[in-house]
């Protein structure tokens, strides 16, 4: 599991005079973002998106935990964003065959002293979503269908 924020125009220099009454900001690091927000859930077996849910920037990953599981997992990896998702009312601790939902969510770099191997192999694991996070963006940022990734249009700008 994952996100990626979507941006949106901060700009009230529309037609209506306002921004997208949707969309909120939220800081990343030093950084402020305004728009939204893509909660992705992928198959670790076939690396397909099961689910995809899209919010206001400033949702919290953790929040949307129990909306991305589609029942049938075992076991649950996700970053940092997702820590403590186990720990909430709304969690989900059973799949839908009654057993028990193991929690593997990445730590943040500062809260791992050492690089044990349940750590390795955890940023082994970490590039399946983040890469359809990455595609995800770039699809969402194109300006037209022939800019879009997997379009002959757009693998001949890369080339170039």
């Amino acid at each position: 599991m994952d996100s990626t924020l979507i941006s949106a125009p901060s700009s009230t220099k529309n037609a209506k005079k306002e921004r997208d009454p949707e969309a909120h900001s939220t800081k990343k690091g030093n950084n402020w973002y305004f728009g939204y927000k893509a909660h992705i859930s992928v198959d670790k077996d076939t690396g397909l998106v099961h689910t995809l849910r899209t919010t206001a920037a400033n949702v919290h990953d953790v929040t949307m935990m129990p909306q991305l599981l589609s029942g049938e997992k075992e076991t649950v990896h996700g970053d940092s964003g997702y820590l403590g998702a186990e720990k909430r009312g709304d969690a989900v601790l059973r799949n839908k065959d009654g057993k028990k939902i193991q929690y593997k969510i990445n730590r943040r770099p500062s809260q791992s002293k050492n690089h044990s191997t349940r750590s390795k192999a955890q940023i082994k694991r970490r590039p399946l979503s983040e890469q359809k996070l990455s595609t995800f963006s770039l699809w969402s940022r194109a300006d037209s269908d022939t800019e879009r990734p997997g379009t002959a249009a757009y693998r001949s700008r890369l080339r170039n």
